[in-house]
């Protein structure tokens, strides 16, 4: 029973490490955590991730844009994010490892807050 039980443990772990190496690379990614600060502008992420990859998508009804990047890891593996930021001052409104189109369809664009400190 205890070999079962230690087998099947490894096992769930094994398939939940394989499947998620990409994220856990991004969390260990200097670069990637230290972009995005609550001073964050549209040309710093431009300056860190080079050009989007599309956008302008209008959010914030009117007042801010959403733009899909690429980041290649260390590891060579390649992620996609948003970057959300507000016209007024190019302020970084939200980002996450998602489509600008997958975001406001899940709701996740309407806020025109600046990026704050959580912790």
């Amino acid at each position: 029973m205890y070999k079962m039980i230690s087998s099947s443990t490894f096992l769930v772990v094994f398939l939940l490490v394989g499947c998620n190496t990409v994220y856990f690379d991004l969390l260990r990614d200097q670069k990637f955590s230290r972009a995005f600060t609550s001073s964050s502008t549209k040309e710093s992420i431009n300056r860190e991730f080079g050009p989007p990859i599309a956008g302008p998508m209008i959010t914030l009804d009117g007042k801010g844009e959403c733009y899909d990047y690429n980041y290649t890891l260390p590891s060579g593996s390649t992620i996609h994010f948003y970057a959300n930021f507000r016209n007024i001052d190019n302020k970084l409104v939200g980002y996450s490892t998602n489509t600008c189109q997958k975001a406001k369809v899940a709701g996740q664009l309407n806020s025109d807050e600046p990026m704050k400190q959580r912790f």
